[in-house]
């Protein structure tokens, strides 16, 4: 079941194209598009959130190993928003199931999306498959629509292998204040 959860994104870089897109997001009510939901309005459900590992689940646990297939796994979601803008994603590697609580440790942001509305936006639509590989030198590299992929060492995460631990999805409206989350069960191995 999503929970709503808001807090602030762990990474300086991303709050910066947040901030963008919330400038675009207040640009863009006032427009007046008659009929339209605007940003302030708007709403975001995750729908399923799911993640393809380098084997079969497990007991409800999806195994990532940097050994098998070159570590590569996907995330996948499918999202519903209804904010003019578009909505933002991030996932975490977390060792429980509680995002950014810091009782177990820093949550680990490895992937980062704005999913902007118009013909440019790397999510064509509400469902949506992003690559990613764990590498054997403790790197999660993700897709990412620019010129280069999102790399996180998550060596300091990681005290042993195999390490049991979730990732958690989360998706906002254009103005962060509306968040849902939902959550997976892995083992990097």
């Amino acid at each position: 079941m999503p929970t709503t959860h808001t807090s602030s994104f762990s990474s300086f870089s991303f709050g910066l194209r947040m901030a963008g897109l919330a400038l675009a997001a207040l640009l863009s009510a006032c427009g007046g598009g008659g009929g339209t939901t605007s940003p302030a309005d708007a709403t975001v459900t995750i729908r399923s959130f799911s993640v393809n590992g380098t084997g079969p689940e497990v007991s409800g646990v999806v195994p990532i190993n940097a050994s098998v297939n070159n570590g590569e796994f996907s995330l996948n979601w499918d999202v519903d928003s209804d904010d003019p803008v578009g909505y933002w994603t991030d996932t975490v590697l977390s060792a429980d199931t509680v995002r950014d609580s810091g009782s177990a440790g820093p949550d680990v942001v490895i992937h980062q999306q704005g999913c902007l509305v118009g013909p440019l936006s790397r999510c064509s639509g509400p469902v949506q498959s992003f690559n990613c590989r764990f590498t054997t030198d403790n790197k999660i590299i993700c897709d990412f629509d620019g010129p280069y992929p999102q790399e996180n060492f998550v060596g300091n995460f990681i005290d042993a292998l195999p390490k049991s631990a979730y990732l958690i999805f989360r998706a906002c409206t254009s103005l962060i204040d509306k968040c849902q989350t939902q959550t997976v069960a892995i083992e990097l191995q």
